[in-house]
């Protein structure tokens, strides 16, 4: 994308897209599918890449962790974070965030699909160079192999790329990382309303897993809901 119009898409990203977080609701729990993957220890040194307004980090607070921090390249998200009472979220793009290393875990939820494919790359390297031995990168991203891909991938105008299970173990691999898991992004059942969820995403991807398995002849490993999660690890 052309840096000039990356740069007004993100001066405005909250009031044009993203809306206004309401950090009340940031429950630890809404988050378990990912905290899961992190260190155990609470004074983990984290760094959230493209963390907006900081619901994510806050999350982590709750729960514990002591050394996080956020990088996002809005203004205008930074800003709310700050307003909010998040003091460790800093503007900037993905390189301030790296620069340091020692990383015990980074997050990349919602992040990598609004880089290119050179960027992507160059991320990855940093992250893998930043974090320490056993350290871990954890990846939320439009999924290709879902047939409403589109939703998430053309939904916002600054996305740039969705990702499968295979082209994100293709960059892994490539940026020196030694193990990818890769898992489905499923509703949280920690409310009435997760459970309904949780138990028609199941359903569904069931349903949608036939056709790419007469397609493929392959039974397992396929994911198919609206975004994936993978798991990277030095």
């Amino acid at each position: 994308m052309d840096a000039q119009l990356r740069t007004r898409l993100y001066r405005h990203y909250s009031t044009h897209h993203a809306g206004r977080v309401t950090h009340a609701a940031s429950r630890a729990n809404r988050y378990s599918r990912i905290t899961r993957h992190l260190p155990a220890h609470r004074d983990a040194r984290i760094v959230d890449l493209g963390c907006g307004q900081g619901r994510l980090l806050q999350a982590l607070e709750a729960m514990g962790y002591t050394s996080c921090e956020g990088v996002d390249v809005s203004e205008e998200q930074v800003a709310l974070a700050h307003a909010a009472g998040l003091g460790r979220v800093r503007l900037g793009d993905f390189r301030l965030a790296l620069a340091e290393g020692g990383l015990d875990a980074v997050l990349a939820i919602d992040f990598l699909e609004h880089l290119s494919k050179p960027e992507v790359v160059e991320a990855l390297e940093l992250v893998r160079g930043a974090l320490v031995e056993g350290g871990v990168l954890i990846v939320q991203a439009p999924n290709g192999s879902s047939p409403y891909c589109g939703h998430y991938r053309f939904g916002d105008f600054t996305h740039e790329l969705a990702f499968t299970a295979r082209s994100v173990r293709q960059i892994a691999a490539l940026t020196g990382f030694s193990s990818v898991s890769v898992y489905p992004c499923e509703a949280t059942p920690d409310t009435i309303k997760g459970a309904v969820a949780f138990a028609a995403s199941k359903l569904s991807s069931t349903l949608l897993k036939a056709p790419l398995i007469a397609q493929t002849g392959v039974v397992r490993g396929h994911v198919v809901t609206l975004n994936l999660l993978a798991v990277l690890r030095t």
